[in-house]
């Protein structure tokens, strides 16, 4: 006859603590995942300022609907020749030029203009005192007169103070204006000088020879 041990009564506490352990451990593990939950819950709400930070840093999707394009700027029509305002006047000092080159220039610069080239005058008449403030300055800069008289000269000598010479640019309107220019009797005065025209012969003559340099 076999008699069967019966369990000790010794581990019904360890089995109870046992129990008790894993139920402990399940408990905390629930409690952590709600706190997790809550807290990932409220990462994902954020704060209002939180929420209007994230939404302006997603950029915007293009628009369906295209957006007009704006009207051009309105240009200022070109004023009435009944009408002369200052946009009309020319960009140098008309007053005190001689008025035959003035005329001379203007027949010489339209027909430049049917040919495709630009020229105009960067300075005609020029005060006394301005010519010879700018021999003055010609001194200063070069060191001596008579390395300023090779590019200015004094008012005493100065066609510009006449009325009897101009300065015409760019460079290739100059070239025009001394290859064409005789036609209205406009001539190129000095070799060193690309820009100085005056009077110089008739109508259709033929320019004299260059002087190599302005002199008194």
């Amino acid at each position: 006859m076999v008699v069967k041990s019966r369990p000790s009564t010794r581990r019904r506490p360890a089995l109870r603590a046992t129990r008790r352990f894993r139920l402990l451990r399940t408990g905390v593990l629930a409690l952590a995942l709600v706190v997790l939950i809550s807290v990932m819950i409220n990462v994902i709400k954020g704060s209002p300022a939180e929420v209007r930070a994230a939404a302006l840093a997603i950029p915007a999707l293009p628009s369906t609907t295209p957006t007009p394009t704006p009207p051009p700027a309105s240009t200022p029509s070109e004023p009435s020749s009944a009408s002369p305002s200052a946009s009309q006047r020319p960009s140098y000092d008309a007053g005190g030029l001689d008025p035959e080159l003035e005329k001379a220039f203007e027949a010489a610069q339209k027909k430049a203009k049917a040919d495709g080239v630009t020229v105009s005058i960067r300075t005609g008449y020029r005060s006394a005192k301005r010519q010879q403030d700018l021999f003055e300055s010609e001194i200063s800069r070069t060191g001596s007169r008579k390395a300023a008289l090779k590019r200015v000269l004094p008012a005493k000598s100065s066609m510009h103070v006449r009325g009897g010479a101009i300065d015409v640019k760019p460079q290739a309107g100059a070239t025009w204006l001394e290859k064409h220019g005789n036609e209205w009797g406009l001539c190129r005065r000095y070799e060193n000088e690309w820009w100085h025209f005056e009077l110089m012969t008739e109508p259709g003559g033929d320019c004299p020879t260059m002087e190599p340099q302005p002199r008194e």
